[in-house]
């Protein structure tokens, strides 16, 4: 068990879980999380964050170890198949934080998440408890988000990333979940982005409200595959195929 987390940090939790009762209603969601996003929320107290609602594949707790070795899967995949360690790591629709807490952790990568609000309650929890001593920028925090460690913007905020800025864009099981004009908006941020070589990681199932071959993918010819194999990473309550696909950005140049 964790002890004596800083009062200063469940303040700052407890303050952004205000913030998201006054702009949850003005975020625009798919038909999908119009309802679902309510059920997930967390609280940090003095002895770490707990789960809340239906939450409990977000949140550590070594009953649900299959979610956590999926995150060591997805990880060990990109680092095998790109050539550096990436600097900066955009993950869109991060869940819990854990697969981009893995850069941040191994890679010392500066993390961009975008996600809703009220995912964001999670993966601030989790940044917030486990790497205290990191520059962390809430959606509502003002601050100097160029030198901080890890940025949470919500789906309004993206034109705070700086064109060719990004080295590993990331979607895991959230694409899935989108319509397809909400999918073609993230595809049209990472591309803006990506810098020139930079990396695309996308995990989806191949059926659910958009099909993972629906994605835009021929929309954009500047990039070129570097990996795409249904995954191996299976486990009971991951039912259905899913696809891993990791692409290169080769020009800056696409066509439309």
């Amino acid at each position: 068990m964790i002890e004596n987390i800083p009062k200063n940090i469940i303040k700052r939790h407890g303050e952004y879980r205000k913030y998201v009762q006054t702009i949850s209603p003005k975020i625009s969601r798919g038909k999908f999380w119009e309802n679902k996003s309510e059920k997930f929320d967390t609280k940090i107290k003095k002895d770490g964050y707990q789960r809340k609602g239906k939450v409990k594949d977000y949140l550590p707790d070594n009953r649900y170890w299959p979610q956590y070795l999926l995150k060591e899967y997805y990880y060990h995949l990109i680092v095998k198949h790109i050539e550096y360690n990436p600097e900066v790591i955009l993950d869109i629709g991060a869940g819990g934080g854990h697969l981009a807490g893995l850069f941040y952790f191994r890679c010392n990568s500066k993390i961009f998440i975008v996600d809703l609000p009220e995912m964001i309650v999670l993966s601030s929890a989790f940044f917030l408890q486990f790497f205290p001593q990191a520059k962390i920028i809430l959606p509502h925090e003002s601050g100097d988000r160029k030198d901080a460690d890890i940025v949470f913007l919500l789906p309004n905020q993206t034109d705070l990333i700086d064109d060719n800025q990004v080295d590993l864009g990331i979607n895991t099981a959230s694409f899935m979940e989108m319509e397809y004009e909400e999918v073609k908006r993230y595809f049209a941020l990472l591309d803006r982005c990506l810098k020139v070589g930079g990396y695309f990681f996308c995990s989806n199932k191949d059926k659910k409200i958009t099909a993972f071959n629906e994605y835009p993918w021929d929309t954009y010819k500047n990039y070129q595959d570097v990996y795409c194999e249904n995954s191996r990473f299976t486990y009971m309550a991951r039912r259905g195929i899913f696809i891993d696909r990791l692409r290169r950005k080769v020009s800056r140049e696409k066509e439309i």
